[in-house]
């Protein structure tokens, strides 16, 4: 299916070039986090942001490569809305990673991308605070304040979940300078699953597997921290 013009080549540019600017900017906070309650609220509005914007337009190009039209507004805002994990699933679910130009390096992304519950978590922690999160103090100043814990909290389990699955970080920590230490390798293991993650969908535009649309926009997704 051909794109309806220039006017629409401009704006998915546009929408592509924020999206990994948004997600690069969040992974640079990331990268440097050293408390995690103030800061995680930073990280996780750039990250949820740019990441919303890539699975969206992901889907979008994968109906456009099936021949149909490109979704409904309401589809996107009510059945996706800022839910990245849902999204990615939704995203997925489209994808033919048989296809494209090189389907076995893709497949083996793909499978990192399965099997990395680090990233299940931060996908999770993203979605809480995109589809609600964002406003959770602010809704609890008020009538209604949320019952579900804090998106703040999900980062945190987050960050748990990696230290209890490297018991030596723990060990390593008695000082300031070793929790600062132990901080820069966590924050490693964060960033590089978030990253690892938008290059398999940067793989799956490059190498066509959602159309040549995407394979012809995939450089605007490009991360500035690769």
């Amino acid at each position: 299916m051909n794109s309806p013009g220039s006017r629409w080549n401009i704006n998915l540019d546009n929408e592509a070039n924020d999206g990994a600017v948004l997600f690069s900017h969040g992974l640079a906070i990331t990268e440097n986090i050293t408390r995690d309650y103030t800061a995680a609220v930073a990280a996780m509005s750039l990250l949820a942001l740019g990441a919303e914007k890539l699975l969206k337009l992901t889907i979008g190009l994968a109906h456009l490569d099936r021949g149909n039209p490109w979704p409904r507004q309401g589809y996107m805002r009510r059945d996706i809305g800022h839910r990245v994990a849902t999204a990615d699933k939704t995203a997925r679910d489209l994808l033919n990673l048989n296809s494209g130009t090189a389907p076995g390096d893709v497949q083996e992304k793909a499978a990192r991308v399965d099997g990395d519950k680090i990233l299940a978590a931060a996908l999770a922690a993203l979605e809480r605070f995109g589809d609600a999160g964002r406003f959770y103090f602010l809704d609890s100043l008020g009538e209604q304040p949320q019952m579900e814990r804090a998106p703040h909290f999900l980062w945190l389990d987050m960050v748990s979940e990696i230290m209890t699955a490297e018991p030596g970080l723990v060990e390593k920590i008695n000082t300031e300078e070793e929790f600062r230490q132990a901080r820069a390798s966590i924050n490693h293991v964060i960033v590089g699953s978030l990253t690892g993650w938008w290059d398999f969908y940067r793989s799956v535009w490059t190498t066509g597997v959602v159309g040549e649309q995407a394979k012809a926009f995939s450089s605007t997704i490009r991360l500035a921290t690769r």
